[in-house]
């Protein structure tokens, strides 16, 4: 049956535990081994109608993870039809499918932008399965669950390459340009569920495309070689509890960090003087500028870590989430 309305969609943070950079594309698209979870920072979506016409943001609110100053730019992106990958979303849904996709929706940003944290891929993803499960019945008469899956992740590779991932959900393998997406175990879903994070927000966002370009200039193997990631067919493989909690701290890992430190020394410095804390993992995500706080190799800070890391922060004048990794399905 369609949905009632109003009907309210969670669009969850995305967190890399692992991101190295294997190849290129014969495109120039870069080729990428991940290891991704969510995390319950997240965007909250609320559908109030879905009619013919142009889909439609009707309302925008911001949450205090958001840093003030960026506001008034990202209201103004926000809400341009252009630029929003939500609303870019649902026009491509209606031109794949023939289906109206005149979606009015309002949305509370929680999910800082130019975090590496996958908001917007968020938004387009949770605007993907809301009009998916309005137009249940004639997709269903057309597709398979798993036949659907893959027309929504061609949609979403149209808009980029976290976007597949995040309508898939849970913990997973990532591979190629975001449209190889593999379950991670059943052990390895039901040990880092729950997690507890901190997540560093720091004010400065980074530039995606500069991060890319900064690495194929200083890694100009890109250009001749395909390099394979281990640890991948490591993570493939965990299906034992002992298993995973062995491998997590050195799972996570991020080409990026490197270049961080010459596009945004401020955030290379607060990572230097988190890590100097001896606690758990520290882990950019996407290409930053927010990194994680991770207990691995255990699943919980103690008290007195979770003191010294709110105090690093505090010292550091670095917003922060407190939360857990909450892997989200579709």
């Amino acid at each position: 049956m369609p949905l009632n309305f109003p009907h309210k969609h969670i669009s969850p943070a995305k967190l890399n535990l692992r991101l190295k950079i294997t190849g290129l594309e014969s495109g120039g698209y870069h080729n990428l081994s991940m290891v991704n979870v969510t995390a319950n920072l997240s965007d909250e979506i609320t559908a109030k109608s879905i009619l013919a016409g142009a889909p439609k943001l009707t309302e925008l609110s911001f949450g205090s993870t958001v840093n003030p100053a960026q506001i008034p730019k990202l209201s103004q992106s926000l809400s341009d039809p252009e630029i929003n990958l939500a609303l870019r979303a649902a026009k491509l849904f209606e031109e794949r499918f023939s289906l109206d996709a005149g979606i009015e929706f309002s949305l509370r940003k929680n999910i800082p932008a130019g975090g590496g944290l996958g908001g917007g891929s968020s938004n387009a993803a949770s605007i993907l399965k809301i009009l998916s499960a309005h137009h249940v019945e004639r997709l269903a008469a057309k597709y398979s669950d798993e036949e659907l899956f893959h027309e929504l992740c061609a949609i979403g590779l149209k808009l980029g390459a976290d976007v597949p991932y995040a309508i898939r959900g849970g913990a997973c393998i990532v591979k190629g340009v975001g449209q190889t997406i593999i379950p991670c175990s059943k052990t390895f879903q039901r040990i880092v569920d729950g997690t507890q994070v901190f997540i560093a927000l720091p004010d400065t966002p980074t530039g995606t495309k500069e991060a890319y370009q900064k690495f194929g200039s200083q890694n100009t193997w890109l250009k001749t070689e395909t390099r394979a990631d281990s640890w991948i067919e490591e993570v493939e493989n965990m299906n034992t509890e002992t298993g995973v909690l062995k491998s997590l701290s050195g799972l996570c890992e991020n080409d990026f960090e490197a270049i961080i430190s010459d596009l945004n020394p401020e955030v290379a410095s607060a990572i230097e003087q988190v890590r100097n804390l001896g606690i758990g993992t520290v882990n950019l995500t996407g290409s930053g500028s927010s990194f994680a706080i991770l207990p691995f190799p255990a699943l919980d800070f103690s008290h007195s870590e979770q003191i010294a890391i709110k105090n690093a922060f505090l010292s550091l004048k670095i917003n922060y989430f407190d939360g857990r990794i909450q892997l989200y399905y579709e």
